[in-house]
């Protein structure tokens, strides 16, 4: 068993990922603090022995801030793709505990450092529901190598809460 402890506040890891060399990647929130990003995303990789890698990020972290200020930002979702690179999705929330949420991911190069290649500076937030509604990916998978489905939910103003999927295109291949 790992205990690895992000902040001072509410940590959790909600999905796991394996990538070619055998090391686990999990992703999940932190709380950062007010004034710091509020809640971010947060991507773990440990090496096969439990250990965090110490080459990934921040000796083995790194926080992902996808909404704007102090934002409520959550993965619900990691893969990996075949040339190592890291795609994670979610939402992100302009304000903590509301439902303002809009899809969102993000995608890392190896090292845990934003991939400017993807989205604007590595992070593409998609609102799939009008207004101030409540959009958020639950689950993601690769289409081929160069797409990401992503499902979750999207409150729409007639029909309440409904099922979405977005599909990002991750790079030059089709």
């Amino acid at each position: 068993m790992v205990i690895t402890r992000h902040s001072d506040g509410f940590d959790v890891n909600f999905r796991v990922a394996i990538d070619a060399q055998g090391r686990i990647l999990a992703a999940g929130d932190a709380f950062v603090g007010v004034g710091q990003g509020l809640f971010d995303v947060a991507v773990s990789r440990y090496l096969s022995n439990g250990s965090l890698d110490p080459s990934f990020g921040n000796d083995g972290v790194v926080f992902i801030g996808l909404g704007p200020n102090d934002s409520d930002d959550d993965a619900q979702g990691i893969a990996v793709q075949h040339d190592g690179k890291i795609v994670v999705a979610g939402s992100a929330a302009p304000t903590a505990f509301t439902f303002d949420s809009d899809f969102a991911a993000a995608r890392l190069l190896p090292d845990g450092t934003l991939d400017p290649l993807f989205g604007e500076g590595g992070i593409a937030v998609t609102p799939t529901a009008p207004g101030t509604a409540d959009d958020e990916i639950f689950a993601a998978a690769f289409q081929g190598g160069a797409k990401l489905v992503a499902s979750g939910e999207c409150d729409q103003p007639a029909t309440g809460r409904d099922a979405c999927v977005v599909r990002y295109k991750l790079g030059d291949e089709d």
